[in-house]
């Protein structure tokens, strides 16, 4: 186990292009990180890293070091895998990271198709940011997340379920009027500053001359719940159109070339992921059976 601590200080050391930065996500003092890798360095006879440059990079030596420990890794991985499997036959347990809008809309169906599947598995839900959740599969805190494809998920596995576009979220009050008028005169609900879609809004808004949203939330939930009670409209990704449950409220495609003009972002991909040459167990598979099965 030593060893294999070894090789994942130098991928992490890697990854991160300083020390001090994989011994926070380590759990480690940056001198003690700095003396395991000196001892290693003196071990094997030579430098991994050129410490002249910052971000780090990887000596001749390194690369190969580098290359060797992730395909031991991988190896490791698998076969623990594989062994927890035999434990009757499958692994009955795991964790599955989604962001908090996605859980609040998506979970109840989801657990309803992967009980439908596999009624005896346990799972836990884990809610995070995009970023968190990435950072916790590659770090094997996740089984699996259900997520946005990124440059960040290019290093997992993926399977994907479904597109995802941005649509206007509105009540039924306003479901004559044609998506122009709803853009230069209707009050707009904002899900709050880091969220891509209050972006797009704020993009909206400035094209067509108008004043900060009415009324700004904290997330796609609160926004919907207001668009309800009839007090603005919205911009909300496309499932929702197929999970939600508020009686008041009507989707509306957003006309293409309005998309063109307000660089609307679209056709999102949706995925599920989870680390490479990893062993899928059976309840990780009838999870993504049960994911593929939502929209």
């Amino acid at each position: 186990m030593r060893k294999l601590r070894q090789y994942e200080f130098v991928i992490e050391i890697a990854r991160c292009g300083s020390v001090s930065k994989a011994a926070k996500y380590l759990n480690l003092s940056q001198p003690t990180l700095s003396k395991y890798l000196a001892t290693l360095e003196e071990e094997i006879g030579h430098e991994l890293f050129d410490r002249t440059t910052m971000p780090l990079k990887l000596t001749e030596a390194g690369r190969k070091y580098l290359a060797a420990a992730n395909r031991i890794l991988k190896i490791y991985n698998r076969l623990k895998d594989e062994l927890e499997m035999i434990n009757d036959g499958k692994n009955d347990s795991l964790i599955v990271g989604m962001s908090p809008t996605r859980a609040h809309f998506m979970l109840l169906k989801l657990m309803k198709n992967f009980k439908s599947m596999n009624s005896s598995a346990r799972i836990v839900i884990k809610e995070d940011t995009v970023a968190a959740l990435n950072e916790k599969l590659y770090r094997g805190e996740l089984d699996l997340i259900i997520s946005l494809k990124s440059d960040e998920s290019k290093e997992f596995e993926e399977v994907f379920l479904f597109n995802e576009q941005t649509l206007l979220a509105l009540p039924k009050k306003y479901n004559d009027y044609p998506v122009e008028k709803i853009l230069r005169q209707c009050p707009f609900v904002s899900p709050g500053p880091g969220d891509f879609l209050s972006d797009v809004m704020v993009s909206v808004l400035y094209e067509y001359d108008r004043e900060a949203p009415a009324i700004e939330a904290q997330s796609i939930e609160s926004v919907l719940i207001l668009v309800n009670e009839g007090m603005g409209v919205g911009f909300v990704p496309s499932y929702i159109r197929e999970l939600c449950t508020y009686d008041n409220v009507v989707f509306k495609e957003i006309p293409y070339e309005l998309k063109e003009k307000n660089k609307v972002e679209d056709n999102r991909q949706v995925c599920v992921f989870y680390k490479r040459d990893k062993t899928l167990t059976q309840a990780e598979k009838d999870l993504i059976c049960a994911a593929k099965a939502l929209i």
